[in-house]
């Protein structure tokens, strides 16, 4: 296992060569660079449901700073061999600056102290999957409610997210490695608005020496529209965990 994480590892290190030389970006910023992990523990209960959570960290201000986390926690219903439905309920904290880091008003959350927020955020996920030699593809359809703490200034609204992945069936070399490409998109039903789109590549490990752990490694470009278009590059190791 301790080999296999220097790989995943060793990966995420090369991605990062590839992100635009800038000047030092605060959170979010045009150019910021982000380290990303979410790990997730799936629990089968019936041969058509399984329970699910998963926690996530987000580093950001060229990944010094944590700004970001959530817990998730959902059922997954197999309702045919290429749909599941899966409810599912995830909160969000996001540290709050009142400020921008040189000082001027307004940051993420105006008139605020720098403080820990929250969004409550339900939703629902349809994820359909298809294997079609030599690719995997799967599309989780997710509608999602935004719920804002106060702090934020923002309206509550609906979301609809479309993650797109494609996968190679075969896997290579002794850790089983597959790689992937995936594309997904925000879309604003309160803006009527795509905001944000993320395509990322990366390597699903399928054997890191423990048959429950799953480790995945990817580079992911973000393109966020705040009141303009920002962009940011994130490094990201994911778990997943199947006792």
């Amino acid at each position: 296992m301790g080999r296999s994480f220097l790989i995943v590892l060793s990966i995420t290190a090369l991605a990062a060569l590839f992100v635009p030389v800038t000047a030092s970006a605060a959170v979010n910023e045009d150019g910021d660079f982000q380290i990303w992990n979410q790990d997730v523990i799936a629990v089968g209960i019936t041969e058509n449901v399984t329970a699910t959570m998963d926690t996530m960290v987000r580093f950001g201000d060229d990944a010094s700073r944590l700004w970001y986390h959530h817990v998730d926690v959902g059922l997954v219903f197999k309702v045919t061999d290429w749909m599941n439905i899966k409810p599912s309920y995830r909160h969000k904290f996001v540290w709050c600056m009142g400020h921008s880091p040189d000082g001027t008003p307004p940051c993420q959350c105006p008139g605020t102290e720098d403080t820990w927020q929250g969004i409550n955020n339900p939703s629902i996920n349809v994820i359909l999957s298809k294997t079609l030699e030599p690719i995997k593809a799967s599309n989780n359809c997710r509608f999602s409610y935004w719920d804002f703490d106060d702090a934020f200034q923002k309206k509550d609204r609906w979301f609809y997210r479309n993650i797109l992945t494609v996968m190679s069936s075969e896997s290579y070399s002794p850790l089983k490695l597959k790689p992937f490409v995936r594309e997904d998109f925000f879309y604003d039903c309160e803006e009527g608005e795509i905001n944000r789109n993320r395509l990322s590549l990366g390597l699903a490990v399928g054997d890191c020496g423990l048959d429950a752990v799953k480790p995945s490694v990817y580079f992911m470009w973000q393109a966020s529209k705040g009141g303009e278009w920002v962009d940011n590059y994130i490094g990201g190791v994911d778990l997943t965990i199947k006792p």
